[in-house]
């Protein structure tokens, strides 16, 4: 007997088997996503294949499969949507993933199951129906869904199959607000006026750092080390902050100030001093990402550059997005 598979890691030359040194769990997936049916039905391949190698998998497969019985896809979906920063944002995730849930059930698969030809025929499908922003919406909600799982269950949820899939272009209609130095520090002294603590503690932190403004939702401090832990687009995040930086979160009572209270805050005061032409524009807290990460690649130069990228993106593309206007003199 001659069986070759070809693009997996399992060769089965006259009934001997040699399998590459890959990840075990992509090698369970890869196998048995070819083979189940024809164990399940063929008594003399299994006979074949039955050497302790394999023997080894099925077992693994069998642990796998009981896993899998053991998640409740709807508690799932709702602790994942209660971590996001604001009910909007859940909202627009909660539509993308049940939309998703009924095409597969329409086509008999499910979150199990699925591969990157399924995930790609149904963005086709998105982008015959709606524009490309919001196909990209879309598909970033099922990502980061996805992540949220294989964070959860890294055994039964191993690649995420809506990583890196090729998007409609997405074109911006609205030009980007970029900071400079002197808004920056008008921003701060309005907000140090107004004895807005919480929010200035919440912008320093974002533009040293660039994190995230849905990382202060989960944001964990222990003040015996200064330590920090949270959650951002379904990832653990974790790191150090000095002292005076944690006097400064927990003095301002920023760790009970919940997201969307620092977003409209800030985007309010910030609006009122645009208006009166104090500051050159109106910008959200997401902006004081950018101008973090603007003034970062400003100050490293082009060859620390991709090393400057890994700390923000999954990919350098997606940081020159950030940059990709001229970048401000400072």
């Amino acid at each position: 007997m001659k069986n070759t598979l070809t693009n997996t890691e399992l060769t089965i030359v006259n009934g001997d088997v040699t399998i590459d040194q890959f990840n075990l769990n992509n090698k369970i997936e890869t196998i048995f996503g070819l083979l189940d049916n024809e164990l399940k039905h063929n008594e003399e391949l299994q006979n074949k294949v039955a050497t302790e190698v394999v023997k080894d998998l099925v077992v693994k497969r069998e642990t796998l499969s009981y896993k899998k019985s053991k998640i409740n896809f709807d508690k799932e979906l709702s602790q994942f949507l209660k971590q996001q920063n604001s009910q909007k944002i859940a909202s627009v995730y909660k539509d993308g993933i049940v939309g998703y849930t009924t095409h597969l059930k329409n086509t008999n698969k499910t979150f199990f199951n699925i591969t990157v030809s399924d995930v790609d025929e149904y963005i086709t499908i998105l982008m015959s129906k709606y524009s490309p922003r919001t196909t990209r919406l879309v598909i970033r909600s099922l990502s980061t869904f996805y992540r949220f799982l294989m964070f959860r269950h890294p055994d039964v949820f191993t690649v995420n199959v809506f990583y890196k899939r090729k998007l409609p272009k997405d074109i911006d209609t609205l030009p980007k607000d970029f900071l400079t130095d002197t808004d920056l520090k008008i921003i701060k002294q309005e907000f140090r006026r107004l004895k807005r603590d919480g929010i200035l503690t919440m912008i320093n932190l974002v533009t040293k750092y660039g994190w995230r403004i849905g990382l202060f939702q989960h944001l964990r401090i222990n003040k015996n080390n200064n330590t920090w832990t949270s959650v951002s687009k379904g990832e653990q995040k974790q790191g150090t902050l000095t002292k005076t930086e944690v006097k400064n979160i927990i003095d301002s009572n920023l760790l009970n100030t919940t997201v969307s209270t620092l977003q409209t805050t800030f985007k309010k005061y910030c609006k009122k001093l645009y208006s009166k032409n104090i500051i050159s524009c109106c910008p959200s807290v997401h902006d004081l990402r950018r101008y973090c990460i603007q003034k970062e690649v400003t100050l490293n130069g082009g060859l620390e550059f991709l090393k400057t990228s890994q700390k923000y993106h999954d990919s350098p593309l997606t940081t020159l997005s950030y940059i990709r206007t001229t970048i401000r003199n400072r």
